[in-house]
């Protein structure tokens, strides 16, 4: 399902929902919830290695897609950076719950 459709399946009929045109891709490692290690590897194997990165480029939904991935991310860098990308669509990747507290936040 494409994410137009599927936003517009959730919203109520009252509320518009935008068309995106680019999706960014955040990956962002944080692990402040806990202390594995495989947490902060977590985003490129996701986007890379999971095929989501090709899946999303087929689905022909956004007119481009970019990666971008946060060096020693915290949920503060990661709020910046969804705050920086407001017009596109964020797709945040990666790190323990303690990540959404970033992206919620922006």
């Amino acid at each position: 399902m494409v994410f137009s459709t599927a936003l517009k399946q959730i919203c109520p009929p009252s509320l518009p929902v935008p068309n995106f045109r680019t999706l960014k891709m955040l990956g962002a490692g944080v692990h402040t919830g806990q202390k594995h290690v495989g947490v902060k590897a977590a985003p490129p194997c996701i986007i890379e290695h999971g095929d989501l990165y090709e899946k999303l480029c087929n689905s022909n939904e956004f007119a481009g897609i970019d990666v971008e991935y946060l060096r020693d991310p915290t949920p503060r860098r990661v709020m910046r950076a969804c705050a920086n990308h407001y017009e596109d669509f964020t797709l945040v990747v990666g790190g323990d719950h303690s990540l959404s507290r970033g992206s919620v936040h922006a």
